[in-house]
């Protein structure tokens, strides 16, 4: 009704929709890109002809930051998750196991078998009832911690982060609660079948070991662990995985299971050994003249497969700790690669002069040499760097790349290099370089791909300025695997720049790349230069700033929080693991140790017998469980290397065991399990002893 009241008509009209941000769902912004995405054609039903204008672009930048972050997390938290079921389900075994007298007792005096399900059932579902709330908030408090993570076990002060309800995978945790209901009934049906005359014939006479141990499925899952593993290192990296939205994980989930399942085969394996060793020690408590050590080896040796279970899960849960820290070490030291990597050395910029840069005349002689750089106060090394584009020709045709000229004197004192990026130490690439002027290094990939060798001879063009290039014969003298700044999207030689200035009557244009002195800053660095040289700088890389910058980034701020809560729970899993069958088992043994108090025994006697039985399970535990993580971390560590857009970055990812860290955690892990095992045992001697006595 407007457009009537104008007398000239209504050019064009303009609707703007505002949204209510705040009921918008992050898990579905991939919905949100896909419904802009058919808006037009909606629009253009009722308003043919209409401009459509859609944040859609943003909302692309983000679905792919969501996608990268989604898969480092599922990555991260499936093994986890898979631990956490095992524990919850061990756990459950562990109490139906020694509540199987109790069981066989009822079931002897009338009560019927479904009766006893029931017990269970309810039982679980009270637990259920007033843990899972209890859950739901602890987690709600796990993430808002988690925002505060700036690396592993590290925190730093920042705003809060937001944490709703609405990411709750609320069929995850109804899927957790019924796998936790369907073990626990199934371990008391398992205890419900067996009569009291049963219980205590398998006391006096215990089986050998679990049921997975019994029939060797432990050594039957190596192969598809094998399999598992083959298959998720030819794919290089978890992001090949993910073609389009982190669901693809799970079209092959026994590749995102691959490391749960190498850690808890390994650590089964590991105890196949255990019993073996407690009879040795059985052996040796004959010529021990130590009572309470008697004692000790001759429990562990006649009961060891009673242990086997608990002692299980804390090497699964130490292995996971292990694991995890060795993650976290790994994406530090990664961090700080990818960042060098890109930028070449600890700084890289490219001089720069606004009275040169108006000349017409090609050629940059204006710039200092690199000595001059490398007198200024916080540099180390300077040298050199020409990043030029070139046209390499071969028998298929022309190629187009770069032509990296490097100093090859400075640039091995300078430029950042791994030993694992080529075949030989870079002195050695570069003496190759040091042969011939003309002269240069390829990818390894680029030589194979052309059907090329060492010796021959490549026309290139290089264009080292406006209006300035050089054509000329080049020789392949060596290879690399990876190359300081050079990737896989573009083809990159390697040669002297002295040998490509040799063509001109003046000096190209070229980077500076530095290396700093240990705690020399990049902005007084290059302030310093300035002042010495009077040149300016543009396109300036500083790798130390751009590393802080990373470290502040959301993504790392996930990934390095689901480690350090990873870490945590891992190690309170195995505390509290150990500690639920200690005092399980020190329940049943009651009337043991009551007779032996009785017979005269001290009651100090008795207590350092039980200490160093756990002693000997939790150093066992603790030795194993380092030796299946740092295992699992040389493996599985390469194997997470996902980029922003869910490629694999270079250089490649280097696991790191951290051992002088490990090692005094485990220690404190032993020395704390081994005083909660105290305290728990003075609870059971001295409360509870004569109670037994009368009670038998």
């Amino acid at each position: 009704w407007i457009e009537p009241l104008t007398s000239p008509g209504v050019r064009s009209a303009n609707w703007r929709v505002v949204l209510d941000e705040t009921k918008a769902n992050p898990d579905d912004g991939r919905l949100y890109v896909e419904g802009f995405a058919r808006a037009p054609v909606l629009i253009d039903r009722f308003l043919p002809d209409a401009r459509v204008t859609t944040p859609s672009v943003p909302l692309e930048k983000f679905v792919t930051r969501q996608t990268s972050l989604t898969t480092l997390l599922l990555g991260f938290n499936v093994p986890g998750m898979g631990f956490l079921l095992y524990f919850l389900v061990l756990t459950s075994a562990v109490i139906a196991y020694w509540q199987r007298r109790e069981i066989a007792i009822l079931v002897s005096r009338g009560m019927g078998r479904l009766t006893v399900l029931n017990f269970s059932a309810v039982e679980a579902l009270l637990l259920f009832l007033f843990g899972a709330p209890l859950g739901l908030a602890f987690g709600i408090g796990l993430a808002r911690l988690m925002g505060y993570a700036a690396s592993f076990l590290s925190f730093s002060d920042r705003p809060p982060l937001p944490v709703s309800l609405a990411g709750v995978n609320w069929r995850l945790i109804g899927l957790t609660l019924a796998i936790v209901l369907l073990a626990r009934l199934w371990a008391s049906a398992l205890a419900s079948r067996q009569s009291v005359v049963d219980q205590e014939r398998e006391h006096v006479r215990p089986r050998l070991g679990p049921f997975w141990y019994r029939n060797y499925l432990d050594l039957l899952l190596v192969i598809p662990t094998v399999y598992a593993y083959d298959q998720l290192a030819n794919q290089g990296s978890l992001a090949m995985l993910v073609q389009d939205r982190p669901e693809d994980l799970f079209q092959d989930p026994l590749l995102v299971l691959a490391p749960a399942l190498f850690v808890v085969i390994v650590a089964l394996l590991a105890m196949r050994p255990f019993p073996l060793m407690m009879r040795l020690l059985d052996f040796l408590a004959n010529h021990s003249p130590w009572l309470p050590f008697h004692l000790a080896l001759r429990q562990l040796g006649r009961q060891s497969h009673t242990y086997i279970n608990p002692l299980l899960l804390v090497i699964v849960s130490l292995a996971l700790g292990v694991y995890t820290f060795s993650m976290a070490a790994s994406l530090d030291k990664w961090l700080a690669d990818q960042v060098h990597y890109s930028v070449g050395a600890d700084l890289a910029f490219t001089p720069y002069s606004e009275t040169e840069a108006l000349r017409e005349v090609p050629g940059a002689d204006w710039i200092p040499p690199a000595d001059e750089f490398a007198a200024v106060p916080g540099v180390a090394r300077a040298t050199r760097v020409g990043d030029y584009r070139a046209e390499i020709r071969l028998a298929e045709g022309k190629v187009s790349g770069r032509f990296l000229g490097v100093d090859r004197v400075q640039f091995p004192e300078t430029a950042w290099f791994r030993s694992d990026l080529a075949g030989e130490p870079l002195g050695a690439l570069m003496n190759r370089l040091a042969l011939a002027p003309e002269n240069i290094l390829v990818s390894e990939d680029f030589l194979a791909q052309n059907n090329l060798q060492i010796g021959d001879r490549l026309q290139i063009l290089v264009i080292t300025d406006y209006n300035a290039s050089v054509s000329s014969q080049f020789t392949v003298a060596g290879v690399f695997t990876h190359f300081p700044t050079v990737y896989e999207d573009q083809v990159t030689v390697i040669g002297n720049l002295d040998y490509l200035f040799s063509f001109f009557p003046v000096a190209m244009p070229h980077r500076i790349w530095l290396r700093l002195e240990p705690g020399a800053d990049g902005a007084a660095v290059m302030a310093a230069a300035k002042e010495r040289t009077g040149i300016d700088a543009h396109d300036v890389q500083d790798a130390a700033a751009i590393i802080a910058e990373q470290q502040g980034q959301m993504e790392r701020v996930g990934v390095f929080g689901t480690l350090t809560v990873s870490f945590i729970m891992s190690a309170l899993m195995a505390a509290l693991g150990l500690l639920t069958y200690s005092y399980a088992s020190l329940n049943e043994r009651m009337y043991h140790f009551s007779v032996l108090r009785a017979v005269g025994m001290q009651r100090r006697t008795v207590a350092v017998q039980v200490l160093l039985e756990y002693a000997t399970l939790t150093a066992y535990g603790a030795v194993a469980g380092v030796a299946v993580g740092s295992y699992a971390a040389q493996l599985f560590v390469p194997l997470f290397r996902v980029g922003q857009g869910g490629d694999a970055p270079l250089p490649p990812l280097i696991p790191v065991i951290a051992r002088g860290e490990i090692l005094p955690m485990v220690i404190a892990f032993a020395g704390l399990m081994i005083l909660l095992e105290l305290v728990v045992l003075s609870s059971a001697l001295y409360r509870r002893i004569f109670v037994a006595l009368r009670m038998g």
